[in-house]
């Protein structure tokens, strides 16, 4: 992945979080996505397995955190 490459998807990421679209966010994970987070303990293994559990999840977290915002510091490409 080069800077630009980089630059440019952590830019859909940032636009995607902070405007709460979830369809935007799940555009980048693949259908058989295992989403992990240590927030997850009813989870086996803290992971949901495929992009509508994962949905489920995010969509959830956009709802409970209407402020939710994201800043980004720093992009590496690689």
């Amino acid at each position: 992945m080069t800077e630009s490459q980089a630059r440019r998807f952590a830019d859909h990421w940032l636009r995607a979080w902070n405007g709460h679209d979830a369809e935007a966010i799940l555009d980048q994970f693949a259908p058989d996505v295992a989403y992990t987070s240590s927030l997850l303990a009813d989870a086996p293994e803290c992971t949901l397995l495929g992009r509508e559990a994962a949905g489920a999840y995010i969509r959830a977290g956009l709802q409970r955190y209407p402020n939710l915002r994201f800043r980004p510091k720093t992009v590496y490409a690689g």
